[in-house]
């Protein structure tokens, strides 16, 4: 029964959302086609077929969508299929025009020095001995497996230091007793309470009527304080609902909550899920569909920002229109949205007074449990094997523990026909048998947007492209990269740890006009013309040389380009070819390195002259000037 309930969920609260995001994909596809000879009837055939299925899904009136219809979630599910099919058509359609075009052309931290838990556990006890420490748990679950609080907590149970510090939470007392039996320590408990009436209704009203006039709510006061009582002091609740019912300031809409949260009779359990849900289904659809692919990453997982847009992004999730804006700000202003209405919790570690620091976002346990479970059929992370049970439906996988499957249940993840995004992690000492299953299902998953494998030493691509669609690659190293050249459609290629020296025979990388993104290791991708990537965002170590697509001159086209960093600027030939860089006319530069690398004592003319002639455009916020010995 359980299965049944999710997969009917799934087809009302997974799909339709997603196939209605689909089809204006593709209708805004369709918009911006080229005028390729031969293909109009195609086009208009194509067009004339979405419209005819705009128009049945509009016709459906999903509030109505009987919820234990199994076979209308079967439909839904084949209706999905039907359109990303079309969608992939276009994009392999508009990949061999990129390969025409290209032809015309032709040219780590994502840790500690240990393996093992032993090893890691002995350097803390190592650290330990001379140090106080302060260690703080959060929100911890586990009360019934003591062996294993024993392993995590040897190294601490030892420390002659008065004054160290162990802080834990957790909602459950058992959790508690456990640890301190296994530290022998006393336990201090301190119990926190809800916020009292008065003050939670205080974070509501601030919330839900921000930036209003009184005259404007007076007549909702009631209503809100009603509304505020069954939330029982509970700030996450609160913040959630009050920044949900300030998007319709309506007295129908909130009395229609009320009476929700009245049929729960205070089960504060109930009422947290409905509150979320309520928030969740008031979203707008793309950014539903942002927040249930989040699902796939871990429970406290810190979100970066250019790392989950980039996903986003890779993944085919964000849907850009008509105009000029740039992806990466649509997908940033996702992710503000989603921040404002508090499904993510913006943070930062460091001084950000200093450029030592980092910023990200969270997902509160709650609202990872949400996204977990309006994601059914669509997204799924994996801890361990068994996973044949799970639907074909599913459209991002992420694996957890890839080093512990077997040959066959790797195999087995091309039964997965239809995905898009597809994240493998511990993956070390993974044996070759393993690598050469995994690369077999690489090459059946025809429809893949996005592959990230972490901790994968050596990994081959196949020599004849059979993964058009892909946009996104991250790796921590590849024997073998036939067919990367060929990927048209590549946004982001990174590597997080040193690359073999095969990549340096990386030929033609250049004729990938939609890359945006190119992050490695120390030995880099080999040489390569950057003058033709005329979509780089980012563009780090560019050294200057005197030969042919590596002057100054080449930057001249990347007129998209937000980072650029420049290294031996000594090798400048002219200042004409300063000046044809043309970097005052790139607007959207924020950041720019300026390096030379020969420096003395000796003041030098040359560099006041190259320093001057540069000039970068105005909104430039960011300047870093290393090895300049002019005035």
């Amino acid at each position: 029964m359980a299965t049944t309930a999710a997969l009917v969920f799934a087809g009302k609260s997974v799909a339709t959302p997603a196939i209605s995001f689909i089809v204006n994909k593709a209708f805004s596809y369709l918009s911006e086609w080229h005028q390729a000879e031969g293909m109009k009837v195609v086009k208009d055939r194509l067009l004339q077929m979405l419209n005819q299925i705009q128009a049945v899904y509009d016709a459906v009136d999903h509030q109505q969508i009987n919820e234990q219809s199994h076979a209308l979630d079967k439909w839904l599910w084949q209706f999905r299929d039907a359109v990303e099919g079309a969608e992939d058509v276009l994009d392999e359609i508009d990949y061999y025009k990129l390969e025409e075009e290209a032809g015309v052309h032709n040219l780590e931290l994502e840790k500690p020095n240990a393996d093992t838990l032993e090893a890691l556990q002995h350097i803390l006890k190592e650290n330990l001995e001379s140090k106080k420490f302060l260690l703080i748990l959060d929100d911890v679950w586990e009360d019934s497996n003591w062996g294993e609080w024993q392993k995590l907590m040897a190294p601490f149970q030892n420390s002659p230091h008065n004054g160290s510090r162990i802080l834990l939470t957790t909602r459950m007392t058992s959790v508690a007793d456990m640890v301190t039996s296994v530290m022998q320590s006393n336990n201090n408990y301190m119990n926190l309470n809800g916020l009292d009436e008065y003050h939670n209704f205080m974070m509501f009203k601030k919330y839900a009527f921000y930036g209003m006039k009184t005259e404007d709510y007076e007549h909702l006061l009631p209503l809100a304080e009603k509304i505020a009582k069954k939330f029982q002091g509970c700030p996450l609740v609160t913040k959630i609902a009050s920044e949900h019912l300030r998007s319709n300031v309506s007295h129908h809409h909130w009395n229609n909550l009320y009476r929700q949260l009245e049929n729960l009779e205070g089960k504060m359990s109930a009422i947290i899920t409905t509150v979320l849900q309520s928030s969740y289904h008031h979203l707008p659809e793309h950014l539903q569909l942002c927040f249930r692919y989040c699902s796939i990453f871990p429970k406290g997982y810190e979100f970066k920002k250019d790392e989950i847009v980039k996903m986003w992004m890779g993944s085919g999730l964000i849907l850009i229109d008509s105009g000029t804006e740039r992806p990466e700000d649509i997908g940033e202003r996702y992710l503000v949205q989603l921040a404002r209405k508090s499904f993510f919790t913006f943070a930062t570690v460091g001084d950000p007074c200093s450029k030592f620091y980092a910023e990200y976002y969270v997902m509160h346990d709650l609202l990872h449990e949400l996204a977990c479970s309006v994601s059914v059929g669509e997204c799924l992370r994996l801890e361990s094997s068994g996973y044949m049970q799970h639907k074909c439906t599913v459209r991002h996988l992420w694996i957890a523990n890839f080093n512990k499957l077997t040959t066959e249940e790797i195999k087995a993840i091309s039964s997965f026909e239809n995905l898009r995004s597809l994240i493998i992690e511990d993956s070390c000492h993974v044996n070759d048998v393993c690598i050469a299953a995994l690369e077999e299902v690489v090459q059946l998953l025809r429809g893949l947007r996005l592959l990230s494998l972490k901790g994968i030493t050596k990994f081959c691509l196949a020599k004849e492209v059979v993964n058009k669609h892909l946009r996104y690659i991250s790796f921590s190293g590849m024997q073998d990269i036939d067919g990367i050249s060929k990927l048209y459609h590549l946004q982001v290629l990174t590597a997080v740890k040193r690359i073999s020296t095969a990549l340096k025979q990386v030929n033609n990388i250049e004729n990938l006009s939609h890359l945006r993104y190119v992050s490695y290791g120390s030995n880099g991708f080999g040489e390569f013309f950057v003058g033709r990537l005329t979509s780089l965002q980012e563009l780090h170590n560019f050294e200057i040389q005197l030969k042919e697509g590596y002057r100054i001159s080449s930057l001249r086209n990347l007129s998209s380009i937000c980072k650029l960093q420049i290294c031996n600027l000594e090798n400048v030939g002219t200042h004409e070819e300063i000046i044809e860089a043309k970097l005052r006319d790139k607007s959207y530069l924020r950041s720019l390195s300026l390096n030379w690398s020969e420096t003395t004592n000796v003041l030098k003319n040359d560099d006041d002259l190259i320093l001057d002639k540069l000039e970068p455009h105005s909104h430039l916020e960011n300047l870093e000037i290393s090895g300049y010995n002019g005035l």
